[in-house]
């Protein structure tokens, strides 16, 4: 499996452009690419960086991630997703435990490619969650009862915000609705943010909370 962001710009290339698995790939662009052999020929699965060519100006992170459970590989740059093989999309993607690390710097011209490479490491991290959350408390002068969160923000499709309510100090009594909160001069809120998506998050730009006065 190769993570491919050596440029390739003024490449020449006869290949046609394919966003699956076949007998060459597309050597003009950045990608992320896996090799493996089919009845004795070698083929190709690869995804092509969004970005591409890549700048290399600048040091930059790269970094590639399997998921084995979900049959995924991604590729970033800088923290910033670029390319996805799925096994779901009939992309080919390596099984097994074992993962090695190889790095070249190499040109398909006639002169030697120059570049450094500061550091390379590989990390078993675990189940990676596609979740993340926050909590904000709302307080006023007087205990009032809570009635309603209003969540301004985005949700972009295969994403969600789920929310969760209490009275400050009640650790172990969430309820599911504002109202079901005693009535209190405070209520925590917590905001969960989910995503199956690689490339996309939900946004909030603002939390809005009513109540009635007792």
């Amino acid at each position: 499996m190769l993570l491919d962001a050596g440029g390739g710009g003024n490449i020449e290339s006869t290949e046609s452009e394919d966003d699956s698995c076949g007998d060459g790939f597309y050597v003009r662009k950045d990608q992320l690419l896996t090799r493996y052999v089919e009845d004795g020929s070698p083929k190709w699965c690869w995804d092509e960086f969004e970005d591409a060519p890549i700048d290399h100006s600048a040091p930059r992170v790269l970094s590639m991630e399997r998921l084995g459970s979900r049959g995924t590989v991604n590729a970033y740059v800088d923290g910033r997703f670029q390319a996805s093989l799925q096994a779901s999309n009939d992309q080919y993607i390596l099984g097994g435990d074992d993962i090695g690390t190889a790095i070249r710097l190499h040109d398909r011209g006639d002169h030697a490619e120059n570049g450094y490479v500061y550091h390379a490491s590989i990390q078993k991290v675990g189940v990676k969650r596609a979740r993340g959350s926050f909590t904000r408390t709302f307080r006023t002068d007087r205990p009032v009862e809570w009635k309603r969160l209003e969540v301004v923000g985005e949700t972009p499709t295969e994403t969600g915000i789920e929310t969760r309510f209490r009275r400050p100090g009640d650790d172990h009594s969430w309820h599911s609705s504002p109202e079901d909160v005693p009535v209190s001069a405070a209520i925590t809120v917590e905001v969960a943010l989910e995503t199956d998506r690689p490339r996309r998050t939900p946004r909030i730009h603002e939390l809005r909370m009513s109540y009635d006065s007792t």
